[in-house]
């Protein structure tokens, strides 16, 4: 699938692609968050940059919509990098939001053991 951008103004260009699920893009926002590996099998590393130090939350959802994992932070002002632990979760594709201030972002990540 290519990558669709459209801009209009001061909107924010929006990304459609096979890694991401179309959600707004800011560069004075958050950076696109990534998890490496991707896929994995039980650890991996979920990795954001900030503008600005603040208090980051990341919530893990099934592809119903039931989350099933979150903790909140105080991100740091650049990279950042979260360990998640896949636990019990089954073989499958996750989406994970990351939410720092009024900004949020919401990308894909895959389980497969």
């Amino acid at each position: 699938i290519e990558d669709t951008y459209r801009r209009n103004g001061r909107t924010p260009v929006h990304l459609i692609g096979p890694d991401n699920v179309g959600v707004p893009i800011n560069s004075m926002a958050l950076a696109k968050p990534r998890n490496t590996p991707n896929p994995f099998s039980d650890f991996t590393n979920i990795e954001f940059a900030l503008p600005k130090a603040g208090i980051t939350r990341i919530r893990v959802y099934s592809m119903v919509g039931e989350q099933v994992w979150s903790t909140s932070l105080q991100g740091k002002q650049g990279l950042n990098s979260i360990p998640f632990n896949a636990g019990a979760l089954e073989n499958g594709a996750y989406l994970y939001k990351v939410e720092s201030g009024s900004r949020s972002w919401t990308s894909r990540m895959v389980i497969n053991r």
